[in-house]
């Protein structure tokens, strides 16, 4: 696994909104978009913070597979920090904390809808799929 310092996060921030892909989207925009689609879960991704606030980790996309001396994260990696330690990384940066609050109130708004929809079928005994259906049309 490699390795990074929490306070070195902080500064990673600038780093992955200057990392433009071919179509200049930036390392967060693609961290988003992979959030948004579950895309991380494709990849072997396994991150952890000790308790010295070092952070491990590894994936097994081909960014990092590619590049063994490639020191920071991929997408994959920001992705599964931000949900697995959104509240570490709000509670350390300022610019952390002003980039995740309006994703993680979205997925506050989704999974209570989700729970809504939940209940719902409950009461109305309606079957699972149905109940996709109708959380795909929200």
């Amino acid at each position: 696994m490699k390795k990074l310092s929490l306070e070195r996060l902080k500064d990673l921030f600038t780093w992955c909104s200057m990392q433009k892909d071919k179509e200049g989207r930036s390392l967060l925009e693609r961290a988003r978009d992979s959030l948004s689609s579950a895309t991380y879960l494709k990849y072997t991704t396994k991150v952890e913070i000790t308790e010295n606030e070092e952070i491990h980790f590894y994936c097994d996309c081909p960014y990092l597979l590619n590049n063994p001396k490639q020191q920071k994260p991929c997408k994959h990696v920001i992705a599964k920090i931000i949900v697995e330690h959104a509240d570490l990384l709000m509670a350390h940066s300022q610019k952390w904390r002003e980039w995740l609050t309006p994703w993680l109130e979205k997925q506050k708004k989704l999974d209570e809808e989700v729970e809504r929809l939940f209940r719902k079928a409950r009461e109305l005994d309606k079957p699972k799929d149905d109940l996709l259906k109708d959380f795909e049309n929200f």
